[in-house]
């Protein structure tokens, strides 16, 4: 699953995800943080590797 062009515009980059208690992305990913919830998505391709809701 990618991210929607809908979504894309509605989240942000979790540049400190110690604080959110999540674990460090690995090479090539990031978390992205809308609303309560959070998805480890690939940079490069938007494919989402992981989702995590009302954190």
């Amino acid at each position: 699953m990618r991210m929607s062009q809908y979504h894309q515009n509605d989240y942000y980059v979790v540049s400190d995800y110690r604080r959110h208690r999540l674990h460090a992305p690995q090479h090539g990913y990031h978390w992205v943080q809308s609303g309560n919830d959070f998805a480890l998505v690939a940079i490069a391709t938007g494919l989402i590797a992981q989702v995590l809701l009302n954190r």
